[in-house]
């Protein structure tokens, strides 16, 4: 509990290490909805994660949970970003990824 009575407010992180990228042929798409407008970009690769830990803060401390062998895995699509390969689902207003023959 907090001073005032109340319920310490919570966030999880969880922390995923890219092990392996398949690189996809042009046409593979990312979409972002911002203020409304969708936006598409280049979805370049594909990246398999692995969770290697969860983080759990509130007001008053942290703690980490560190994962061992084997761990969970996840295919994410990647977004090109600083010049690097990042998950594209972390991007702010990420709705999903597609193939089309159309332009980005």
């Amino acid at each position: 509990m907090t001073a005032d009575g109340g319920s310490p407010r919570q966030r999880v992180e969880e922390t995923w290490v890219t092990v392996a990228v398949t690189a996809l042929p042009p046409g593979w798409r990312n979409f972002v909805v911002v203020e409304g407008r969708t936006d598409v970009s280049l979805c370049p690769a594909v990246l398999l994660q692995e969770h290697r830990a969860t983080w759990y803060y509130d007001d008053v401390r942290e703690h980490v949970v560190t994962h061992s062998a084997p761990f969970n895995t996840r295919a994410a699509f990647a977004t090109y970003t600083d010049g690097r390969l990042e998950p594209a689902d972390e991007l702010t207003g990420y709705v999903g990824s597609d193939y089309g023959q159309d332009e980005v």
